[in-house]
Formats: C-alpha cells, sequence, structure tokens
C-alpha cells in the first residue's frame, strides 16, 4: 500500500514507507506498538522472500512479476515501467534463420485463428522453424514485442546466451522474464546458487547500476559476507596428531573427535623395518606397484577377462550377451565394484550383470526367465514385442537402461524408471526371447511424446527393425487417437532414422491419395505423426512452399 502510494519510480526505503504509513489516519494504533519498526523490516524481508516485492539495494518496489489473489496481471500496462528494451548480442546478429513453419506447435493452429479462433501472429523459433503463439506461450505483450526484436529460440533449441552450449545443465537454465533469452546459474553476473523467486531480469536486459545504487549494493555484498551465523557453528574437525616412540614401539593417535584428552594406543612391533606413518610421501614403492599389477592381472585371468588394458576409457569395454561378445561405444554407470571391469557378463533374458563367465554360467542354471517380465502384446513369425511397466518391473527396466547407455551417449535415465512404459522388441527360438532392442515412452507426456528412448542391439542394426520400432510407437499413437512424435532434441543416429521413416510415410500416403486438396491434419490423422514433423519433412525436401500473401 505504501510503495503504491508513494509511487516512487526507482522505489521506495523502508524510511519514506514508514513516514508514508504514519501519515495514514486509520493506521494510528498501529504506530504505538513498540515492535512496529522490526514487524516492518520482518514484512518487508518476508514480502522479499515472496517474490512481492524486489529489493534492489535499499529500495524496494512492487513485483509485478507474480499472480496475487486479487487478479493482478503478470506484467504492468506501461512497458518501460515493467521491461527494459532489448537489443541483439553480438553473436546473434547476422545469424542464418530457419524457414517457419506456419503452424502453431501448441494448437495446430495458424495466424488466422489461435486457441480462441482468434487471428493472432506467431513467433518462430530462428533455429529450427517451430512456431507458437504468444498465447499459447504465456507471453505477455511486452515480452512478445521484445522476442520479435530478437533471434528467439524455442524451449527445445534453447542455448545458454553467455556460454552458447546447448544441452549442458537443462535443468539449471533460467529464462529470462525480458527477452526469453536461457542462462545458466553459473554463468549469470553475478552467478546464482538457486532459482530465484518471482519475476527475473538477466545480466543482458538489467539496467547498468551507477553511483549511489551500486554503492549501496555492494555494502550489502559485504554485510552479508561477514555477518555472524545464525545458530551453532558446525565443529571442525582438528588436526590428527601421530607421535612414535622406536624405544617401546608404541603409537599415540590423538583424533579431532570427542575430547582432546582422548588418546588411541596402538602397539607396533618393530621386527629390524622401518615404520612408515600415515602422510609420508614414500608410503608406495615401486616393488608394491608390481605386487600390485601381478595381483590384477592375476585377478583378471582368474575371472576371464584379458586385454585389460584395451579399455579406450570405456568401462565395460566388452559386454558377453548370449551368443554374442560386443564391443561398447560408451561407458554406462553400473555399480562400483563392477564400473571398472574391462568385460562384463549379462544374462540375455533378465539382464543381470555379473562379474565372471563362472557366476554366469551358475546364474544360467537358476535362471527361470525366458522373456521379458511383462504381457506379449505383438506377435507375428519369430518376432514378439512385451510392453513393460517399470512401476512393476523395476529392476529389469533399470537393467535395461543400463544396457542401453554402453550404445546411446545421450542417455540420462537409469534408475527413475517408475514413470515409463518400455516396449521390448525379441527374436525367439527354441531357446527363449532374445532381446532386439526397445523404445521407453511416459505414461502421462504433456508434450505427447511417443517414444522417450530407442536402442537396437549392434548385432540386431540395419536389419530394419529401428524403423519396426518406429512404426510400432506410431500404431500406439493412432490407437490412442492422438498425434506423437519423439522427444527432442534427437541424437544424430535417431534423426537419420526418423527422417528416412518420416520421408517414406509421407511420399506412401501421397501416392495413395490422389485427391486434389491434402491437408497436413488429415495427414497427421492418417499416419499419428506431429503436424510439426510433417511440415518440417515437406519442407526440407522443398514439397511446400512459403506464400507471401
Amino acid at each position: 500500500r505504501a510503495i503504491e502510494g508513494l509511487q516512487e519510480p526507482n522505489g521506495s526505503s523502508l524510511k519514506n514507507i514508514e513516514k508514508y504509513l504514519r501519515s495514514q489516519n486509520d493506521l494510528a494504533s498501529i504506530f504505538n506498538n513498540p515492535v512496529f519498526q522490526q514487524r516492518l523490516r520482518l514484512g518487508a524481508k518476508r514480502a522479499v522472500n515472496n517474490g512481492r516485492l524486489l529489493k534492489d539495494g535499499p529500495q524496494y518496489r512492487v513485483n509485478y512479476g507474480s499472480l496475487d489473489s486479487k487478479g493482478t496481471p503478470k506484467y504492468s500496462s506501461a512497458f518501460p515501467a515493467s521491461l527494459p528494451p532489448v537489443s541483439l548480442l553480438p553473436h546473434e546478429k547476422d545469424q542464418p534463420r530457419a524457414d517457419p513453419i506456419p503452424i502453431c506447435s501448441f494448437c495446430l493452429g495458424t495466424k488466422e485463428s489461435n486457441r480462441e479462433k482468434k487471428p493472432e501472429e506467431l513467433l518462430s523459433c530462428a533455429d529450427c522453424g517451430s512456431s507458437g503463439h504468444p498465447s499459447c506461450l504465456k507471453f505477455c505483450p511486452e515480452l512478445t514485442t521484445n522476442v520479435k526484436a530478437l533471434r528467439w529460440q524455442c524451449i527445445e533449441c534453447k542455448t545458454c546466451s553467455a556460454c552458447r552450449i546447448q544441452g549442458k545443465n537443462a535443468d539449471n537454465m533460467l529464462f529470462c522474464d525480458s527477452c526469453d533469452r536461457g542462462f545458466h546459474m553459473e554463468c549469470c553476473d553475478p552467478p546464482l546458487s538457486r532459482m530465484p523467486k518471482g519475476m527475473w531480469i538477466c545480466q543482458v536486459c538489467r539496467p547498468k547500476k551507477k553511483g549511489r545504487k551500486l554503492l549501496h549494493e555492494k555494502a550489502a555484498q559485504i554485510r552479508r559476507r561477514y555477518a555472524k551465523p545464525i545458530g551453532r557453528p558446525k565443529n571442525k574437525l582438528k588436526q590428527r596428531m601421530l607421535s612414535v616412540t622406536s624405544d617401546e614401539g608404541s603409537m599415540n593417535a590423538f583424533t579431532g573427535r570427542g575430547s582432546p584428552d582422548t588418546e588411541i594406543k596402538i602397539s607396533i612391533k618393530q621386527e629390524n623395518t622401518d615404520v612408515i606413518l600415515v602422510g609420508s610421501k614414500e608410503i608406495v614403492t615401486e616393488e608394491d606397484v608390481e605386487v600390485f599389477k601381478q595381483a590384477r592381472e592375476l585377478s583378471l585371468e582368474k575371472i576371464g577377462c584379458k586385454n585389460s588394458s584395451e579399455t579406450n576409457g570405456r568401462y565395460p569395454s566388452v559386454i558377453e550377451f548370449g551368443k554374442y561378445e560386443i564391443q561398447t561405444w560408451y561407458s554406462s554407470p553400473y555399480p562400483q565394484e563392477y564400473a571398472r571391469l574391462s568385460k562384463l557378463y549379462l544374462c540375455e533374458f533378465c539382464l543381470k550383470y555379473m562379474k565372471s563367465k563362472n557366476i554366469l554360467l551358475r546364474h544360467s542354471k537358476k535362471c527361470g526367465w525366458f522373456h521379458p517380465p511383462a504381457n506379449e502384446i505383438y506377435r507375428r513369425n519369430d518376432l514378439s514385442v512385451f510392453e513393460v511397466d517399470g512401476n512393476v518391473s523395476k529392476i529389469y527396466c533399470q537393467n535395461l537402461c543400463l544396457l542401453a547407455k554402453l550404445f546411446l551417449d545421450h542417455k540420462t535415465l537409469y534408475y527413475d524408471v517408475e514413470p515409463f512404459l518400455f516396449y521390448v522388441l525379441t527374436k525367439n527360438d527354441e531357446k527363449g526371447c532374445h532381446l532386439v532392442g526397445y523404445f521407453s515412452k511416459e505414461k502421462l507426456c504433456q508434450q505427447k511424446y511417443n517414444v522417450s528412448c530407442i536402442m537396437i542391439m549392434p548385432q540386431y542394426q540395419r536389419q530394419g527393425f529401428g524403423r519396426f520400432l518406429i512404426d510400432f510407437s506410431y500404431l500406439l499413437s493412432r490407437r490412442e487417437g492422438q498425434a506423437g512424435s519423439p522427444e527432442k532434441p534427437l541424437s544424430d543416429l535417431g534423426r537419420l532414422s526418423y527422417l528416412a521413416y518420416w520421408k517414406s510415410v509421407i511420399l506412401e500416403y501421397l501416392y495413395c491419395h490422389h485427391e486434389k486438396h491434402i491437408s497436413i491434419k488429415g495427414m497427421s490423422r492418417a499416419t499419428g505423426m506431429c503436424p510439426h514433423d510433417i511440415a518440417t519433412t515437406l519442407q526440407q525436401h522443398s514439397m511446400i512452399d512459403r506464400r507471401e500473401d
């Protein structure tokens, strides 16, 4: 109330707020309270923490970026007071722009009709051409005006404007409320350790502080740095003291835990040998290194691992999977006792991982699995597809993800498998159902992705199984009655596979339909493909062109 009543453009100090409140007749009874000033400071601090106020040095101003219970708009109506003007960065100038796709990726409308059947201009990504209505993107009019003047990127193509690296620490990326640029928290100026509350303006759009404002901010930083910590300080471990008496052969060790008078006596028998203290630089001798190397080579031979030096930084570098010995492409985060082995042995039915051939042979005699632990939903000739629920068969799905990471570079999901369904493709014979590949999808996905991760085992690649799984994912989308699309961004191999699949499906549809009027929505309903993917494929092959009205 006081800040809005004062109407100071640069904000109001606590002193001015107190003067204003004392001048109000309806608040006279409050000022008689002796703790009024303390409560006023506490209330201002809480308002800043809740995002209702913004603090700039000693000045406070209302934050219009958060919604209150009375329906306050997200941004104020006056553009200069709510959002600062924007400008292109040096690396954004003279950059090529992708051809815009004239379809909103959210409501599938055009610029003539948005979600509310009203005309609205589209915002298009400069990298991929994906478009969206500002109302679908939840952009205010001021932010929309700023974005149109910049080289805007969609959420899937967003790169950090400071380090210009895409895909790194995506969970720690902030988006400016003035220009919608992305910044990692560690790339901000100054770097941030946690997500800010309320409206956040990047260092590019933030007005430069000069004179007294900068002085107040630096003084506040110094006060916070040298302020006394609240609560009981943590006990620091004292430096350990070791004393060795050679005559009696005893060691007295004073540790940092407990009282300083605590003494631990360790007796050491000396038989004409030198005693080496912990912390000495001459702990490991060359003889020790040789003994260690011999023991390691002997242990690797015992468990059946040879050529331990040829790992090329991958662990494990080789896996034995059924009758195949497969060279891995990347490392996988197996548990610590398995992570540094050069060769790992896997059961091809339950996907359990083991250290040696002997353990695998013993396991195969006891393992009663001959197919994935799920219902078979498709079978033709010797091929089957099983639908595995990550919440029901958690261990199997975790082992499947660890196996897939050996052949996928950008896979990050290993243990949080409960929200996903896994569709496992197998090739069947008299011994059982052998794993060929799989794809996973989220059970409830707001973006309507029908594939989160897809992988074909190396021994079955280039045989059409990848296309089979892609086609099966779109079959599920058609059965669900909604268009689907793979999760972005795609890997290099995934992009090649999907572009080839989209091209062949679209050409087959055009070959079978000779009507004069063919719509992208009609193609989407018939094929299960997302209209955005259809339009992208048609543009890449120069089959449609943008018409200037």
